[in-house]
């Protein structure tokens, strides 16, 4: 977890900051004056402005830790009795270790096929979310 989070938080703390620094700082100061507190102001105004890069975010991590391969196969290799085993490790034994090609490929389109139907959500999510 602590190498996952040194190798992505510079990327999420980035967008997130930018999707910060994009936000008007009239709204903020409208609800300030409209006596909305800070926490009404985080839900209903930031958050609400935020959403879109969240999810870009979301999306982004959400397919790269499906595909996660060289930190887990560096550190355990599948570890011990295959406990840290992913499917980027069990498409590459089966691609290179036992020679069974076919049934990596077949490993490869149901990892691109899970990383599809998981950005189609996220994009759904975010279409509804910009829609109310």
């Amino acid at each position: 977890i602590v190498i996952d989070v040194w190798i992505h938080a510079p990327f999420v703390i980035l967008v997130m900051f930018a999707a910060m620094q994009g936000m008007s700082k009239e709204l903020l100061e409208t609800a300030e004056v409209d006596g909305a507190t800070l926490m009404q102001q985080v839900r209903h105004v930031i958050i609400p402005l935020v959403m879109p890069s969240l999810l870009v975010v979301l999306v982004f991590r959400t397919v790269f830790a499906f595909r996660v391969f060289t930190t887990i196969w560096l550190l355990t290799g599948g570890g011990p009795a295959n406990r840290t085993s992913v499917l980027g490790i069990e498409i590459y034994r089966y691609g290179f270790q036992y020679f069974d090609t076919s049934f990596a490929a077949a490993l490869s389109v149901v990892l691109l096929i899970l990383s599809l139907v998981i950005a189609l959500g996220y994009q759904r999510a975010l279409n509804r979310e910009s829609l109310s």
